[in-house]
């Protein structure tokens, strides 16, 4: 017996696309490559078919707070599957990146009071639990004490 997988729903869709940070970085992407791209589909072909401009346009674009320098964004034929290195030179922290920004209006999480996510158990047996920015913030600071304190090694390469 074959087995089929459920018909994909939307889970959400914004009110209005046009308000949201997306279809901003669209819109200046569309501008500095003198090209149009009408919708995500479009954008996403565009974006497999020019992965080094691509790329190098989401690291001007974002606030992306890192040490050092890359001189290339990564091997231009090799296969993606090959799992090459991709900006070689710079170290970045994933979670400094989502909860500060490197100064860009507009790029910021929301103000310290609206909340970061909400937890929902299966089954309902237990009431949603929304944590805010503030909280979240302490939370992963507590975690990051032991990096600190050269407990943990870096994962960043030389």
């Amino acid at each position: 017996m074959t087995s089929h997988p459920a018909a994909t729903r939307k889970l959400w869709e914004p009110v209005s696309p046009q308000a949201t940070q997306i279809w901003k970085s669209k819109e200046i992407l569309e501008k500095a490559k003198g090209i149009k791209l009408p919708d995500y589909n479009v954008v996403y072909e565009w974006s497999v078919a020019n992965r080094i401009e691509f790329w190098e346009f989401c690291w001007n674009y974002s606030p992306i707070i890192h040490e050092g320098n890359y001189q290339s964004l990564t091997d231009p034929h090799a296969r993606i599957d090959s799992i090459p290195d991709w900006f070689p030179g710079v170290c970045l922290n994933y979670a400094e990146n989502i909860f500060f920004t490197a100064g860009h209006p507009g790029h910021a999480p929301s103000t310290v009071t609206t909340i970061a996510l909400t937890e929902v158990r299966e089954g309902d047996a237990e009431s949603n639990v929304n944590l805010i920015w503030r909280g979240l913030r302490q939370k992963a600071g507590r975690l990051s004490q032991p990096r600190k304190s050269g407990v943990l090694l870096s994962l960043c390469r030389d």
